[in-house]
């Protein structure tokens, strides 16, 4: 009412101005002050009838919806009353928020315990919520677990959250670090994001199950952007810690042609991480991927090659995969195929193409490159000498913790 009563006397005000204008306008200045005078006034006119039919139409249209609220709220009453449990949920969320009954906490809780007894999963949680917040109800975390629960196992993507930070903190429930994850995985997988981040938060501490979970979320693109290679990567940080469900995961999408799985499983082979190291098994592996043309794969059978690994040191063949990887942008690829130029390992030495492939991989973050490159301008080599552009480039890879760029910065 205070609203309207002011917008009415900002308007009042505006015709009554505009009443002296027109009244003092008439008989003196010239033409075009007259001309000024009519075109303010109509100015006028047009922003008091916006305004009152804007006032109007707001006016109704609150009117409208807050009956059409009561009107809801009076069927829900009814229906509720004969022991329906939708409309005993949907009662109780109108006396929660207020919407065409006035808020009253106590009575929300009344009616979600009700419909909640008949199974609905949006019933329990608000009702669990209600105990956790202490809404219309004494604060009590171990009834929030257990509605939480009631409605999780349903598959209530809120409820598991919940559920699961209740387990992490261990508010009702004693703490567990493994059930949190599980439950938040669970939310994960419809699509919730909170999720995904809280199972990121554990598995940054090193928590096996979190690295697992947060893997599983990664490859099948569950509550974040599917991202194979950062899901293997999680998958194998599992594994290394020896958990046996992240090696199986491997070796099932390995065996059904998953290049991802493929180059994963043969590097726990290759490392002995989570599994007895085994050469065979893991250039059978890398192989696979390889042939597919993973690049990571063919970067890491080429090191074996290079370094004699599971395999026969065969310098030809080892460049040979290098350059596929290369020639798909991949950096560490880059950053071999200047190595072997470098150094003349399958190839005649040449220290213009070990540049080229240097800078290229070094523009991408390499920190091997990086040193490499500037070693080659400290040096001149495949390029003109430039100890400023040396410098800054053992400076890149010494901010990425590259051991030899810093000590030779030192001299």
């Amino acid at each position: 009412m205070e609203e309207k009563s002011l917008i009415r006397k900002m308007v009042e005000r505006e015709i009554r101005k505009m009443a002296e204008r027109e009244s003092g306008g008439g008989g003196g200045g010239g033409g075009g002050g007259g001309d000024s005078g009519g075109l303010s006034c109509c100015f006028n006119r047009y922003v008091i009838i916006t305004v009152l039919v804007i006032w109007g139409l707001g006016s109704l249209f609150n009117s409208c919806e807050e009956k059409k609220a009561k009107e809801q709220a009076e069927a829900y009453i009814e229906a509720a009353e004969q022991g329906d449990a939708t409309a005993q949920f949907n009662l109780g969320k109108c006396y929660l928020e207020g919407k065409g009954l006035d808020e009253d906490h106590v009575e929300a809780v009344k009616w979600f315990h009700k419909s909640a007894e008949q199974g609905v999963a949006d019933a329990q949680y608000y009702y669990g919520k209600c105990f956790f917040d202490g809404k219309g109800v004494d604060q009590n975390f171990a009834n929030a677990v257990k509605w939480f629960n009631n409605a999780a196992v349903q598959g209530h993507a809120d409820a598991q959250l919940n559920l699961g930070e209740c387990f992490l903190e261990g508010r009702g429930v004693n703490e567990n670090c493994a059930e949190a994850v599980l439950w938040f995985y669970k939310a994960a997988e419809q699509g919730k994001s909170e999720a995904v981040t809280k199972i990121q938060t554990i598995a940054d501490k090193g928590t096996a199950a979190a690295q697992y979970y947060l893997g599983l979320c990664y490859l099948e693109g569950n509550g974040v952007e599917q991202d194979k290679a950062t899901g293997g990567k999680w998958l194998h940080k599992a594994a290394e810690q020896g958990m046996e469900e992240a090696l199986i995961w491997f070796q099932k999408a390995a065996a059904q042609g998953n290049s991802d799985a493929q180059y994963w499983l043969g590097k726990c082979y290759l490392e002995g991480k989570g599994v007895i190291e085994n050469h065979q098994d893991a250039i059978l592996w890398i192989r696979k991927a390889a042939k597919q043309g993973y690049a990571k794969a063919q970067v890491l059978l080429g090191g074996c090659y290079l370094r004699g690994k599971g395999v026969d040191v065969d310098y030809a063949e080892a460049l040979n995969l290098f350059r596929k990887a290369a020639n798909q942008g991949d950096a560490e690829g880059e950053y071999y195929c200047g190595l072997c130029y470098f150094e003349g390992k399958g190839v005649s030495e040449n220290y213009d193409e070990a540049f080229k492939w240097f800078k290229k991989a070094a523009a991408q973050g390499n920190a091997d490159a990086q040193y490499c490159l500037g070693k080659c301008y400290l040096e001149g080599k495949g390029v003109d000498a430039y100890k400023v552009e040396g410098v800054k480039w053992l400076q890149k890879a010494a901010e990425q913790n590259h051991e030899e760029a810093a000590r030779l910065l030192k001299q």
